[in-house]
């Protein structure tokens, strides 16, 4: 169907009234699109009345920017019902002769005058004549050559309304075909009050959204404003979630309400559909369409689940899209789709439903009105539902929670305790399947209700109808979640636990999961407890956590907010059974993954944080260096903000402190990171912060600055006491509260704690960290701070700073290479200019302090260690320092190597002497040349020598030095990686650089090194310009055909390409065809896959297309397929690659056999994608031309119409890939017809099943 399309013939049925309306609506949709006042429009008056004036009026100043179907600032509409002939139009300007003064007024300010028929339809001939009228109609009218005529028909009225989507569900709604399911702006929430009603503005802070974490919950009206902007913005995507009855819908509405908050929404933008509704066409698809039409609009979605909305945000957001989304759902957990902006709403304040009460049921009495907000908990659907049980005189403030649930249930009908029985039955599952047929559940609920199939049937239904059970498609749920929790308290009580857990491990896993589901909002009831107690219990269902499968974990962490201290119970045994060490190191898996998450949750109690925190640091200790989800969770716990618990500080460094005082250096570090986070200053965190209905916030949070100062003083102790300790850890603390100074010193106001820890660790030895950090510090964080904190800082960076050479080389040298060392906050610019010129700064003085120091021994002795170890730094320049300076360059050589081999193998840093090679090569060529000679038979520097040789440019001596260390084989092949870095291979000969990569291919690790080293050499040539040589093809021919395609290694697949794309061009077939059974073997043994080798197999059909074809798609088998699906997926067509003469060619050898081979492998039409008709590309006509049997060739196009992979909707793709089937339907052959009506009727049944399974996915509860 053609959604939202609205024609002339729709305008025409609209009545005077609604045509006048529509009109007006209409002005005020251009003017907020265009940013322009809405006061501007004035509307009144009758369309028929034979003596009115205008019926629309929009009256802007002469300044303002309009275009369109307002055609100037001040425009006048004259709205009639009727077709006006030109007889009519002077008629109606110019009654009884005389000109209407409305009119005189336009032509005055240049206006103009619209004159708007609905029942006109009219020809380009017929609407001259019109104009025309209207002409001769102002021809004696004084500036009336100023005046614009205009004359709109039903079909240019039409076509206005086209241009917002949200008028045209209005028109339709007006004229009684509205489009199933979608709904103009209107009381969505109550059809059956007005779209004006009065919305209660809830004082209380009930909005929560991203910010919330740092800025705490916010006020509805401010909430409004912020959704307001995300959806003013094209493109923008909002969730909104709560529980049922919060009033998501109403919120929802009132955001196009201009008496609430600023910058209201235009009524005229959003189309609004309920999922509950089974809207036709779906959200997805109409999404779609609005997005191909470019049509701009603000959809709303109820009652979306979250595959839904994330499927929509996806069409919703793309680059053409001119719409925004805003989907509500029930929902209490954490739902942060991507590219979403998620609002939660909160339960209403006690004085809002009690207002709400006042104003729907002004019969309640006041008393009444407030036992009735407090039993709903802010729930205005209970409330409202409650309200609609009490006649004027009755009195409920006495009665019982109880009995006012079942006043809520029962809703002044007679008592029906079978009805009663049903509910609580369903309410014991969070969804069911209440539809008739196969799949149905009701079967299953009514052998547990004891009562018939067609009597639960009947029994849903009367749910339905009072209300409280909500359908989406064949899915059946009670709501609102107050009501059906209570149910199913009620429903458990009345059974042994036993009885009714068992019988649901008889059903489905589905129905299972979905009684766990609602367990998990069970808490508080003593029957929930016991089953979850027994499935825990040794034998139970849940107690061997190892052999759980998905079913059982999901299980698990529904039900685990139920008895968290049983859970965490039988998580330690877990961990201390015989398989314990496997149980943990599960940690990155996500079964792992399961118990951490829960061990998070059950973590938020101080009286379980101990215990859960501990156990934690198994697992966190069994990821080792991989650092997963146990780590970052584990530092979430020790946070300021987002901890996800309410343990005190004081309780989690009584956990720091047993961590730390461990004799496992593990569990230390463990103990170490605690007490980082402690420090940080910055907070996101990975925890999920819902658990069942138990009530949860993000954790505790300080309410005062003041609190904030306690916490951070209390993490500086204890890192201070490691710091100054003779402990292993005291480095590790004393790095990390320099890497945290800065933000310590200007964000938490601990001052004059951290001067006193800075200042007691330099006592002990100058402290390099700490003092580059403070210069840091002065350099980039001092503007806005204190004149008496700056001062101080100053002082202690002073105090701090290097006292003597020694201190100060090591400063520099050691520094990382991406700091900047000493104070320059003077320097002008930016601070990335600063940042650049400081770090120039500081190489420079590293440089100048290795000349300065060259000759002075007494200082470089001690220095020496520092020189030749460590994984960063300044060496580097600090060598080329010494190469300059240096009295004698052999002398230095020999310190440098002297110093090097003194240092355990694994802590060795070469780069010292590359600077030192770097520049020493200027000073005396000659003496470097006999330094690197004597390298590569070194016994400490042979290892090496490739590393020393790339310091300095590669001659043809230097050349030989390569060849002669690869042949020795001291260095390991990654040492030859150095040759890929600065262009270093450039200067080396073609032919000696072959014999060198492929000697480095033969090494052990060594082949992929020598690809990386030809494909920088290749790259390098093409980059220079001079045509790739004979040597270069050669080296490339040869190391490719050597190559093993089942080593899987992403970055040396895409660089054999590149040498297969320059060496593989000219009289290459031989070496080709070579190449290509190599590639084949590997396909067919399952060692390598078509799709990593992309950029070979392009590089194969585009320069030895034949041979290519002879060898992997000649013959069948699994080379052919991998191909095949290969082409499909990747739209890599070989029609984009070989030329089609070439491919018509191949297949003419064969023609029986190879056309339809070659059908299969291109991709024979383009679009039919979500978005557009597919349609034949030329050489599918081209095949079937010249194929011998054209139905083979169609047959093997066929294979191609189902989508291998896809995003979107896949309906929507089979709908537009009907057309090609549809274009052979009239063939002259018949074979092939009845192959296209065949092919056409497969894919209507194909995009109608995925539609159903599309609604059904939309509609589920769960």
């Amino acid at each position: 169907m053609l959604m939202f399309e609205i024609n002339g013939s729709h305008v025409a049925e609209l009545s005077d009234t609604d045509l006048r309306t529509l009109v007006a609506r209409l002005c005020e949709a251009e003017l907020r699109r265009a940013g322009l006042p809405r006061s501007a429009i004035i509307a009144g008056g009758n369309q028929d009345a034979p003596d009115g004036g205008l019926d629309v009026r929009v009256e802007l100043p002469g300044s303002a920017n309009v275009s369109g179907f307002i055609p100037r600032p001040v425009t006048g509409f004259q709205v009639k019902v009727p077709d006006m002939s030109p007889k009519a139009i002077l008629a109606e300007m110019r009654p009884k002769g005389t000109i209407r003064p409305d009119i005189q007024d336009l032509a005055e300010v240049s206006g103009a005058y619209v004159i708007i028929s609905s029942k006109g339809s009219t020809s380009f001939s017929a609407l001259q004549r019109r104009r025309n009228a209207m002409s001769e109609a102002v021809a004696d009218v004084e500036n009336s050559e100023n005046l614009e005529l205009e004359f709109y028909d039903r079909d240019r009225l039409a076509s206005w309304v086209r241009d917002h989507p949200g008028l045209v569900a209005w028109v339709r709604e007006r004229i009684g075909k509205p489009i199933k399911g979608w709904r103009p702006f209107a009381n969505w929430a109550n059809s059956q009050k007005s779209v004006n009603a009065e919305y209660v503005v809830d004082t209380k802070s009930r909005v929560q959204d991203w910010r919330t974490k740092r800025e705490g919950t916010i006020g509805v009206v401010q909430g409004l404003e912020r959704i307001r902007e995300v959806l003013a913005q094209p493109k923008g995507a909002v969730r909104l979630i709560g529980l049922s009855g919060m009033g998501k819908t109403r919120l929802v509405q009132a955001l196009f309400d201009e008496r609430i908050g600023a910058q209201s929404l235009a009524p005229a933008l959003p189309v609004y559909c309920d999922l509950a509704d089974e809207p036709e066409p779906s959200p997805r698809d109409m999404v779609r369409r609005l997005v191909q039409n470019r049509q701009r609009a603000i959809v709303v979605v109820d009652n979306c689940p979250p595959a839904t909305h994330s499927a929509l945000t996806k069409v919703c957001t793309e680059a053409e899209s001119a719409l925004s989304l805003i989907t509500v759902e029930y929902d209490v957990g954490d739902d942060d789709p991507e590219g979403t902006e998620v609002f939660r709403l909160e339960q209403a304040s006690d004085s809002v439903i009690e207002h709400l009460l006042e104003r729907l049921s002004p019969q309640i009495s006041q008393l009444n009105r407030r036992r009735i907000a407090e039993l709903s908990e802010g729930n205005a659907r209970v409330a409202l539902a409650l309200a609609h049980t009490v006649r004027r005189g009755d009195s409920i403030a006495n009665l019982s929670d109880r009995e006012l649930f079942e006043r809520l249930f029962h809703q002044r009908r007679p008592q029906d305790e079978g009805l009663l029985k049903a509910a609580e039955i369903c309410s014991l599952v969070y969804s069911f399947n209440g539809e008739a047929g196969e799949a149905s559940e009701v079967p299953f609920l009514a052998k547990l209700a004891e009562l018939s199939v067609s009597q639960l049937y009947r029994c849903v239904g009367e749910l339905r109808a009072r209300g409280l059970v909500q359908c989406r498609g064949p899915w059946r749920a009670v709501l609102p979640q107050a009501l059906a929790n209570t149910l199913a308290i009620w429903a458990l009580d009345k059974m042994p636990p036993e009885n009714t857990a068992d019988f649901f491990r008889g059903t489905s896993e589905r129905l299972l999961k979905s009684f766990s589901r609602r367990l998990g909002y069970l808490h508080d009831s003593e029957s929930a407890q016991k089953i979850v107690r027994n499935w825990l219990s040794t034998g139970g269902c849940l107690s061997n956590l190892a052999q759980l499968n998905q079913l059982g974990r999901t299980m698990l962490e529904y039900v685990a907010p139920v008895v968290p201290e049983a859970v965490l119970e039988t998580l330690e045994r877990a961990a201390a059974g015989e398989d314990g060490k496997d149980f943990v190191a599960a940690s990155s898996t996500s079964r792992g993954s399961t118990w951490i998450s829960l061990l998070c949750s059950i973590a938020y109690d101080p009286a379980l944080f101990t215990r859960a925190t501990l156990l934690l640091v198994r697992f966190k200790t069994a990821e080792g260096d991989n650092k997963n989800k146990a780590d970052s969770s584990f530092k979430n716990l020790f946070q300021l903000y987002l901890s996800g618990t309410h343990a005190p500080i004081g309780q989690r460094l009584e956990v720091i402190e047993t961590l730390l005082a461990s004799e496992d250096p593990a569990i230390q570090s463990c103990g170490l990171d605690a007490v980082d986070a402690l420090l940080e200053t910055y907070f996101s965190s990975s925890l999920r912060f819902d658990f069942g209905a138990r009530p949860r916030d993000y954790g505790w949070y300080p309410s005062s600055s003041e609190e904030i100062t306690t916490w951070y003083r209390g993490a500086i102790g204890i890192a201070r006491r490691l710091a100054l300790s003779g402990s292993t850890l005291n480095n590790n603390a004393k790095s990390m509260l320099a890497s945290k100074f800065k933000d310590l010193w200007t964000r938490t106001g601990t001052q004059k704690e951290l001067e006193a820890v800075a200042r007691s660790i330099a006592e002990q030895g100058f402290w390099l960290e700490g003092w580059v950090e403070i210069c840091k510090t002065i350099n980039f964080g001092i503007e806005g701070m204190l004149q008496e904190d700056q001062a101080r800082l100053r002082a202690l960076e002073e105090f701090l700073r290097p006292n003597d050479l020694l201190q100060k080389a090591r400063a520099y040298v050691l520094s990382k290479g991406h700091d900047t060392v000493g104070i320059n906050d003077s320097e002008p610019g930016t601070e990335s200019k600063r940042i650049i010129a400081g770090f120039e700064r500081t190489n420079g003085v590293t440089e100048g302090l290795g000349y300065g120091l060259a000759n002075n021994t007494e200082i470089l002795a001690p220095l020496m260690p520092d020189l030749v170890r460590g994984k960063s730094g300044r060496h580097w320049y600090f060598g080329r320092g010494l190469a300059t300076g240096a009295d004698e360059l052999s002398g230095m050589w020999r310190r440098l190597v002297d110093g090097f081999a003194a240092t355990p193998e694994n802590e060795r840093n070469i780069q010292v002497l590359r600077g030192f090679l770097n520049s020493a090569v200027e000073r005396d060529p000659k003496i470097i040349a006999q330094i690197l000679d004597a390298s590569i038979e070194s016994k400490i520097l042979g290892p090496w020598f490739p590393v020393l040789q790339t310091s300095v440019k590669i001659d043809e001596r230097g050349a030989a030095r390569l060849e002669s260390a690869v042949k020795m084989g001291k260095a390991p092949s990654l040492t030859y990686q150095y040759l890929t870095f600065g262009r270093a291979t450039d200067s080396i000969p073609t032919s000696t650089l072959r014999k060198l990569i492929l000697g480095i291919s033969l090494l052990p690790e060594g082949y992929d090194i020598a690809v990386d080293i030809l494909a920088m050499r290749i790259h390098s040539v093409r980059d220079s310009g001079p045509p790739i040589d004979d040597e270069i093809i050669r080296c490339g021919r040869e190391l490719v055909l050597d190559y093993s395609f089942g080593h899987s290694n992403q970055n040396v697949d895409y660089e054999i390409g590149e040498i297969v794309d320059a060496c593989f061009r000219e009289s290459a077939e031989e070496d080709a065809r070579k190449l290509c059974r190599r590639l084949a073997g590997a396909f067919n043994e399952y060692k390598a896959y078509a799709y990593n080798y992309r950029d070979v197999l392009k590089s194969l059909f585009r320069w030895v297309p034949l041979v290519a074809l002879d060898e992997l798609l000649g013959e069948p088998g699994i080379t052919r397929r991998q191909l095949n699906q290969y082409m499909d997926l990747n739209k890599d067509s070989l029609t984009e690659i070989v030329q089609i003469d070439t491919l018509l060619t191949w297949a003419q050898v064969d023609p029986v056999s190879r056309f339809p081979l070659l059908a299969s492998t291109i991709v024979p039409f383009i679009g039919g994608d979500e978005k557009s008709e597919a349609v034949w590309k030329p050489i599918a006509y081209q095949l079937l031309e010249s194929a011998p049997v054209r139905l083979k060739v169609l047959i093997a196009f066929g294979s191609h119409f189902l989508p291998k992979s896809w995003s979107g909707s896949l309906a929507s793709m089979l709908e537009n890939r009907r057309a090609l089937p549809q274009a052979f339907l009239s063939d002259p052959d018949p074979q092939v017809a009845a192959w296209a009506r065949e092919q056409d009727a497969w894919l209507a049944r194909q995009a109608e099943a995925e539609r159903l399974s599309v609604r059904q996915t939309d509609g589920s509860f769960e």
